[in-house]
């Protein structure tokens, strides 16, 4: 049968009594040799005052001072047990007040050990809540990642069944894709005009362009040389429209990873040539 993990109490307890029970017994084994050589030295006592009349009595005095001197010496025989006794009392006595004391702290410290003990357990399931918080975020996190991947056909999602040359073309699409969506959404977001008309061709705050001028966007990167399809291009559009367009905190961490922190390495790169991107906005929206 398992052996029961000992409450908190009982190991509060166990603490203060390590400190304590030592000290108690100290005073109470000082006590005790106090007392027993306080009654030890009556006797002693008593047999030197006899010792002392039988002295006096061969000493030759006078019959009054013989008397004198051996009722002073019966008074102090009689003071000796009564003194012991007093002295033992008093011994006693202070004993059990230091006992007392020392048994008032021992109680005091299983107070103070249960507390901390208390605290421990509380902050350590707070620590365990927190960590286990921690590994349902991860997981949910996980669950995202694996459902923006599919959804951009990133990660394991991407490239199943092909050839290496055609994983390594469609994984380079995917960063060209990504990389002239960023460079024409950075060279539009600001908004465009046309310098002739002064028309607004493309407002100045992203969230509030509609769908045509989110098209345009993706065809314009659909038709730049190292995009092999339209999907591919609509994907990188789209991940930059879900972060723009107020997604979900997680899921647009999740495309913003994904779509463009994933393609960092080809979009420093940058596809063989480049084309300037100053020219979005203008002949391609205006239809």
């Amino acid at each position: 049968m398992p052996r029961r993990r000992p409450t908190l109490r009982h190991v509060a307890a166990q603490q203060a009594h390590a400190e304590y029970d030592p000290q108690i017994r100290g005073v109470r084994q000082e006590t005790h040799q106090q007392v027993r050589s306080i009654r030890s030295s009556g006797p002693a006592l008593q047999s030197s005052l006899q010792q002392s009349a039988h002295e006096l009595r061969h000493a030759g005095l006078a019959p009054r001072d013989l008397t004198i001197a051996l009722s002073e010496l019966a008074h102090r025989t009689a003071d000796v047990g009564a003194s012991t006794a007093l002295q033992v009392q008093q011994t006693q006595q202070a004993g059990h007040g230091e006992v007392v004391d020392l048994l008032q702290g021992r109680g005091q410290a299983q107070r103070s050990a249960l507390a901390g003990l208390q605290q421990q357990q509380a902050e350590h399931s707070q620590d365990v809540h927190d960590e286990q918080a921690a590994e349902a975020r991860k997981f949910k996190m996980d669950l995202l990642r694996e459902e923006a991947e599919k959804k951009l056909g990133l990660g394991d999602y991407a490239n199943s069944g092909l050839t290496p040359t055609q994983r390594r073309d469609t994984n380079q699409s995917h960063h060209n894709a990504a990389f002239y969506a960023k460079q024409y959404f950075q060279a539009s977001k600001g908004g465009i005009t046309d310098p002739k008309t002064g028309q607004v061709l493309i407002p100045p705050n992203p969230k509030a362009w509609d769908d045509s001028t989110w098209n345009a966007l993706a065809e314009k990167v659909a038709g730049q040389k190292g995009v092999n399809s339209v999907q591919d291009a609509q994907r990188a559009v789209q991940a930059i429209r879900d972060h723009v367009g107020g997604s979900t905190p997680n899921m647009a961490d999740a495309l913003r990873a994904l779509a463009l922190g994933a393609t960092t390495a080809g979009a420093i790169a940058g596809p063989d040539a480049v084309r300037p991107v100053a020219q979005f906005g203008s002949r391609l929206l205006r239809r």
